[in-house]
This record gives C-alpha cells, sequence and structure tokens, in this order.
C-alpha cells in the first residue's frame, strides 16, 4: 500500500503518462520493507489504478483478504463464491465506461460517467453460462446486454434475441446510438471497433432492432383539450378534475384518448410529445399501437402502398374502382394471429372525403392481395363494405378497428 502522496507520482502529471519507472522504485521500496505490493493489470500488462483512496484502505486493511496473488475486498464470500469474475476483463472502469466513451466519446448522464456501465465481457459470460435463446434487461442503462448480444451472435451466427427497457432520458443518446454502433462496427475479440465515436473497423453485422416508446403519464394530461366551455377556473386542480370527472365527454376529441374521428388519417395521427422540457408534435405509430392492444403475433407486415383510380359503375349501380400509380389512397394490410389462434387481417387505409370511391377503392386493394380469404376476420378503419366480397361458403367477419381500439384502451378504466 502506497501513500497517497506516492500515488500520485505515479503519473507524470507534464504529459499524462503512467511512470513505470517510479511504480518499480516503490515496489522495490515496500518489498524490502516486507510488504505485499499489489497494482491491479489488465490481461496485457498495462497498470491500472485502485478505486479505493489511501484514506479507505487504511480503513479496511484489517478485513482483506490476501491469497495466491488476489485480494478480496470486504463483503467478498471468500468461503463459499457463487460466481468468481477473477479476469480483468470483468472491470467496468475499463471495458464497461471506458469502451462506451470510445463509442460515444462522452458521457452525457451522471448516471453513466461513474464507472456503472457494466463490463461487456461481464454480460456475455452471463449469457454464455446460461445459454437462453431471449435475454430480457429491465434496467438496460447504457445498453450492454444488448451490445453483448450482438457480439456473441456476430462471433458464433446465434440467433439469440434480447428485449431491453429502459426509461431514462439517455436513452436517444446513449443507449439507442450504442445498439446502432454496434451492429455497424465492433471487433468482437479486441473491443476496438470505435476510437473516439469514430468507426476503426468495418466488421458489421446484418441486424434489426424496433423500439416502442410507450406515452407517459404527462403526456397524456399535456394532450387532453377540453371543449365546450373555458375551463382556466380549474388550474389549480386540473390534474384531478380531468381524472375524476371531465374525461368522459368533455375532453372526448383529445388525441390522448383516441380521437376515433382522427382515425381515417391513421398515418399522421399526432400528439404532443415533451422530451427534455420541450414539447413537439410527433406522429404515433396506430398499427403498432393496435397490434399490441389485441395480442397480434404479426406473420407479414406488407409495405405502405398508395394509389389513385379510375371509376366506373356496373349495371347494377354500383361503384366499382381499377387502380392505378398514384397517392390519393393509401393503404397498409398486416397478416397475423391473435392469442385465440384465429388468423387475421388488419387493414388500414387513409380516407379522402368521398366514401363512397374510398369503399370501392378498398374493394380493388383487398381483392388485389387475396383472391380467396383464409382469415377469421378482417379488421378495417372506418365504415367499409368488405362483406359484399365474401363468397359462398365463407364466414369471415368484418370488425371496424376504431371500436375495437377504444373498447381496449379503456375497457378497464370504468
Amino acid at each position: 500500500m502506497v501513500s497517497d502522496e506516492e500515488y500520485d507520482n505515479i503519473f507524470n502529471e507534464t504529459d499524462k503518462v503512467f511512470n513505470d519507472l517510479h511504480v518499480s522504485e516503490l515496489e522495490e521500496k515496500y518489498r524490502n520493507q516486507g510488504y505485499n505490493f499489489i497494482l491491479p493489470k489488465m490481461a496485457d500488462g498495462t497498470c491500472l489504478v485502485w478505486q479505493r483512496e489511501f484514506s479507505r484502505a487504511k480503513e479496511e486493511i484489517s478485513t482483506y483478504i490476501y491469497e495466491n496473488g488476489n485480494v478480496y475486498t470486504p463483503g467478498y464470500d471468500f468461503e463459499i463464491p457463487k460466481t468468481c469474475w477473477v479476469s480483468p476483463q470483468y472491470a467496468n472502469p475499463e471495458y464497461g465506461t471506458e469502451l462506451l466513451k470510445e463509442m460515444l466519446q462522452k458521457i452525457v448522464s451522471h448516471n453513466l460517467s461513474k464507472n456503472t456501465a457494466k463490463s461487456i465481457f461481464t454480460l456475455e459470460q452471463m449469457i454464455i453460462m446460461n445459454s437462453p435463446v431471449l435475454i430480457l434487461d429491465y434496467f438496460a442503462g447504457s445498453g450492454t446486454t444488448a451490445h453483448a448480444v450482438i457480439n456473441l451472435n456476430r462471433q458464433d451466427d446465434g440467433n439469440r434475441k434480447y428485449i431491453i427497457v429502459e426509461m431514462g432520458e439517455y436513452f436517444d443518446t446513449v443507449t439507442k446510438p450504442r445498439i446502432q454502433k454496434a451492429i455497424y462496427s465492433m471487433d468482437t475479440d479486441t473491443q476496438k471497433g470505435w476510437k473516439n465515436s469514430k468507426p476503426v473497423s468495418r466488421k458489421g453485422s446484418s441486424h434489426a432492432f424496433k423500439y416502442l416508446r410507450l406515452e407517459s403519464y404527462e403526456d397524456t394530461l399535456n394532450n387532453i383539450v377540453l371543449s365546450g366551455s373555458d375551463y382556466d377556473m380549474f388550474t389549480e386542480a386540473r390534474e384531478s378534475y380531468f381524472l375524476s370527472y371531465m374525461l368522459n365527454k368533455e375532453a372526448e376529441d383529445s388525441t390522448s384518448l383516441l380521437n376515433v374521428e382522427m382515425l381515417d388519417k391513421p398515418f399522421s395521427y399526432k400528439m404532443n410529445i415533451t422530451r427534455n422540457l420541450e414539447s413537439t408534435e410527433q406522429n404515433i405509430d396506430l398499427v403498432e399501437t393496435f397490434n399490441y392492444l389485441i395480442g397480434h403475433t404479426v406473420k407479414k407486415s406488407h409495405a405502405l402502398v398508395s394509389y389513385d383510380a379510375d371509376f366506373s359503375r356496373t349495371e347494377y349501380g354500383v361503384l366499382s374502382a381499377k387502380l392505378k400509380v398514384g397517392d390519393t389512397y393509401k393503404f397498409k394490410a398486416v397478416e397475423g394471429s391473435v392469442p385465440s389462434g384465429d388468423e387475421i387481417l388488419i387493414i388500414w387505409r387513409e380516407m379522402t372525403s368521398d366514401i363512397e370511391k374510398d369503399n370501392a377503392v378498398l374493394d380493388s386493394y383487398f381483392l388485389s392481395l387475396f383472391k380467396e380469404c383464409k382469415f377469421k376476420c378482417i379488421y378495417v378503419n372506418c365504415d367499409n363494405n368488405l362483406l359484399n366480397l365474401r363468397g359462398n361458403g365463407e364466414s369471415w367477419q368484418v370488425v371496424l378497428i376504431d371500436e375495437v381500439m377504444k373498447k381496449r384502451m379503456f375497457e378497464d378504466t370504468e
């Protein structure tokens, strides 16, 4: 053990480099006095520093256990260790925080600036020990778990999946950028894919990840719009009054309460979202939201497409449409199944002011995709005539997305 003053001298204050000569001198000095001289080192022999300062170490020295060249610190169960992470690769500062700094150049949150980012090797080892197919991390932090899964899949062509959850504001500045960079470039042998936020390797991999942002309580309140009166008098009791009395009727057209009158334009549904004290209007993914509300297991998600149409009437006066290239009518179809096992189809469309033409185009779009309907139920937004296409012996049903979505969102709130 060395004093604080001697410890400071290990570093050359002029050029901030490690003074190996001074370390050697200290080692010789204390070994000659009968001490064991222990300095932490990385696998390649690079000298590190102890995290405990001299004054703390003096108080705790009687509790330290020294055996076979290793020091076990207070609280370590030396008799019956559950796990033993003895390799320098499991050190959080060097292979956690420092790696993150190289990838992102600087840590933007104080919660991630105090060596709290886990070593990438620790997470990789934990995954290898348990051989999981799906890894869940409910406190994702800087995203080390996702990074470790990406690395291991790259090493052994695995197909492990991960789900991570994070509520911190640093998700957009740390967690997500890290995952993106890990995908783009990372040498899994040396962890040297990045330097000062610049890629030094091009050993990327094919990978896709999807992230969902849940509506916050504050965002819900901020998007409530009251109609019919001046409600400024309720400023002091705004929150409790909203929740107790007014959400049923006065706020029925609010975007956060799902305004069904706005589902005719599902691809441009917007809400005011507050991030870092700044509120901006952002698109809300109603397609994805509805999938989760009904427990939809997606098997095929069709691309968002758009058409124009030529119209004519049959001898019975029914309007029909012939699709052509254009951007007046937009559609998005999703195939899959619900928990009951039933096969379903969901069709989202953007409406115009002419519902007769809208429904004629919907019929043509549906027939262009499916000559025979294999689905138990078809969900469509806004009123339609799809049931008229049902053939003899077919029993599939059509359900309005508008009704189901609002019911599922509020069925447990009464």
